[in-house]
């Protein structure tokens, strides 16, 4: 196992090395092993690890609870299980990826020319989906620049910080963008709660982040067999 694998996994909880019992890696063994090599030649080795991994987890919800509708549920149960008492800590660790946000990008290559577009959204001498199909140089153009919904943590940190202080209709002077500059107009901010809502998507976030880390795990037994 890489060192990658060691630092995730010693933090994940349950240990996905501790999770996998002598009982599941036989089970790897048995059925997925002798055809590790040509599932990963056809680029599906991670699908049938992320889906034995799943039937194992609904196995575990089924044990104390028989009336599940469906694996889904099954999944959010046994992520409540493991994860329902400390939601709070986990909002907080993840509240950037929680926060969503619609906006409009405009992108340009030079930064001069990045502040003439961005004096003339603000004078209100031409519209930004005009500026956008005109000059932008991303696929954003086709449409607008309109990006919706979008999850805060895909942004850079120092965006992150002046987004979050934005009113719906801001539009914030360029800041550099790769090697471009870019003109960011907020539309919306939906700030994440720890409703109902919020609660399903931080455990299907903290169990996508151990399904992934457990897949490793599993893919290093199948290796060491190899």
């Amino acid at each position: 196992m890489n060192k990658d694998s060691v630092v995730l996994n010693s933090v994940l909880d349950p240990n996905p090395d501790e999770w996998l019992s002598i009982k599941r890696i036989n089970h790897l063994h048995q059925y997925i092993s002798p055809i590790s090599k040509l599932l990963k030649e056809a680029n599906l080795l991670d699908q049938v690890l992320d889906a034995w991994i799943k039937h194992e987890l609904r196995v575990e919800a089924s044990l104390s609870d028989d009336g599940l509708s469906n694996s889904d549920n099954a999944e959010l149960k046994w992520a409540r299980n493991h994860w329902g008492h400390r939601l709070e800590s986990i909002y907080l660790r993840h509240k950037s990826m929680l926060d969503l946000v619609s906006y409009k990008l405009l992108r340009v290559a030079k930064r001069d020319f990045a502040y003439e577009l961005y004096h003339r959204l603000k004078a209100h001498e031409n519209t930004f989906e005009k500026l956008c199909f005109e000059f932008s140089t991303g696929n954003e153009k086709w449409r607008g620049g309109l990006f919706e919904d979008q999850s805060l943590a895909l942004f850079p940190v120092a965006m992150q910080k002046f987004i979050s202080s934005m009113h719906s209709g801001d539009i914030h002077p360029p800041v550099k963008y790769g090697e471009e500059y870019a003109i960011f107009k907020l539309i919306k901010y939906t700030s994440a709660a720890l409703d109902d809502d919020g609660e399903e998507r931080l455990l299907k976030l903290e169990l996508n982040n151990w399904l992934e880390g457990t897949r490793q795990a599993s893919y290093h037994h199948l290796l060491s067999e190899c």
